[in-house]
């Protein structure tokens, strides 16, 4: 049971790091393109239930892209392109499957 536990306390420990530097990188990229941080909460109880009818936007106009937004989409994006490398030319068959499928015939 220990080296699981040791397992589970790893992947705790490397997303807390991950988060405190992507959190930490954001706000280098704020200072640097002059953002002011802004927290804006609305409490359910202050929304408007005429929102609904305009989409839901609890603002007028686009919200910033930021750091975390762009190494999400660029995560995602590298995993799907590798999936597709390894799933084309790494593995093209199904696993234990002594040919191809029908489909990669």
């Amino acid at each position: 049971m220990g080296p699981y536990l040791l397992l589970l306390a790893g992947v705790v420990l490397t997303a807390i790091v991950l988060a405190k530097a992507l959190a930490a990188l954001d706000r280098i990229y704020g200072v640097l393109l002059g953002r002011e941080p802004v927290v804006r909460i609305i409490v359910p109880w202050r929304r408007s239930l005429r929102d609904a009818r305009h989409g839901g936007r609890e603002y007028a106009g686009s919200a910033a892209v930021s750091v975390l937004d762009m190494v999400m989409v660029l995560s995602v994006l590298a995993a799907v392109v590798a999936f597709t490398i390894w799933y084309v030319l790494v593995e093209p068959t199904p696993p234990n499957v002594g040919g191809p499928g029908p489909a990669k015939r």
